[in-house]
C-alpha cells in the first residue's frame, strides 16, 4: 500500500505541474487569438471605412475613387474577416489539443486512484469484518488497517 500511496503522490503531483504547464499554454494562446483578433478587426473596419469613403467620394471625383479605392477597401475588410475567421479556426483545432491532453492527465490519475481506492476498499471491508466481530467501530478501523499494512498486501501495477 506504501507503494500505492507514494505513486498516487507523485502521479499527483505530476498532474498538477502538466496542468499549471497547460493552463498557461492556453492563457498564451488565447493572449495570441485576442491580438490576431483585435487586428484583423481593425484591418477589416478601417477597409470598410476606405470603401464607404471612396463610394461617399465617388461624385467629387468623378467615380474615379469609385473603380481605384473602393476595391482596396473591399479586398482590405475581406482580409480582416478572413483572419477573424482563420483566428477562430486554429482556436477549435488548439482548443481540442488542449482537451485531448487534459483527458490524458485525467486518465493517469484515474488509473493509480483506482488502485488506491482498491486498498482502501480492502481496509474498509476488514474493518467490516473486525466490527461485526468486536462492535468497536474505532478500534475495528485501527485492527483493520494494522492487519492490511502487517500483512503488506500488494496489488499487482497496472499500466
Amino acid at each position: 500500500m506504501e507503494e500505492c500511496l507514494n505513486e498516487y503522490s507523485e502521479t499527483a503531483e505530476d498532474c498538477l505541474k502538466l496542468l499549471r504547464e497547460l493552463v498557461n499554454d492556453i492563457k498564451a494562446h488565447h493572449k495570441r487569438c485576442f491580438v490576431v483578433k483585435t487586428a484583423g478587426t481593425a484591418v477589416s473596419i478601417s477597409g470598410s471605412a476606405v470603401a464607404i469613403g471612396c463610394i461617399i467620394a465617388t461624385p467629387f471625383t468623378g467615380g474615379v475613387s469609385l473603380f481605384a479605392l473602393a476595391g482596396f477597401g473591399a479586398a482590405t475588410a475581406a482580409t480582416g474577416a478572413a483572419t477573424n475567421a482563420g483566428t477562430d479556426v486554429v482556436d477549435g483545432i488548439w482548443t481540442t489539443k488542449y482537451c485531448a491532453k487534459l483527458a490524458e492527465i485525467d486518465i493517469r490519475r484515474k488509473c493509480v486512484a483506482k488502485r488506491l481506492v482498491h486498498y482502501l476498499n480492502q481496509i474498509e471491508a476488514e474493518d467490516g469484518r473486525i466490527f461485526r466481530k468486536n462492535g468497536n467501530e474505532k478500534d475495528a478501523l485501527i485492527d483493520a488497517f494494522d492487519l492490511f499494512v502487517r500483512t503488506n498486501l500488494k496489488l499487482p501495477r497496472q499500466q
